[in-house]
């Protein structure tokens, strides 16, 4: 499962706005009109973080990536591989119509190590997350591709 979702920026007047098609939430004003490619990625990964962060908190869809209308100049963003297995993992709660409170109970860990494991922003290791999976009788197979970027 790739989860990458496009962004694109518009100026008006003295302002660019950041936007990300697939999470209609996210509007970012932002005031600097030097900031750096790398800074606007920067910017575009952490609201992509939050809208996921709140999609995973209520419990709600995950979204597919939307490409902007009418515009071709627009820019992804990848999520790590840790926010994409955690995704995961709440996509299989949610498909076992499971809340947090059962994931602990299933994986037998206090239900702060549950909340953690679903956390986008906690730097859980990979291995126990890994292991959460293998516990629910799934495993993550990985293809990790080296691209090019501009």
């Amino acid at each position: 499962m790739k989860i990458r979702y496009k962004y694109y920026t518009v100026t008006k007047g003295r302002f660019l706005f950041l936007a990300v098609p697939a999470f209609p939430e996210i509007v970012v004003r932002i005031e600097d009109e030097d900031i750096s490619r790398d800074d606007l990625y920067t910017l575009a990964e952490r609201s992509i973080r939050h809208a996921l962060q709140a999609r995973l908190t209520y419990n709600d869809v995950i979204p597919d990536d939307v490409t902007p209308e009418g515009s071709d100049d627009w820019s992804s963003v990848q999520m790590t591989p840790l926010v994409i297995m955690k995704v995961l993992l709440h996509l299989e709660c949610r498909e076992r119509g499971w809340s947090k409170a059962d994931l602990a109970r299933k994986l037998e860990v206090t239900p702060t190590t549950a909340t953690r494991l679903l956390d986008l922003f906690h730097e859980s290791r990979s291995e126990v997350v890994t292991h959460a999976f293998r516990h629910l009788g799934k495993e993550i197979h990985t293809t990790i591709d080296l691209v090019q970027v501009d």
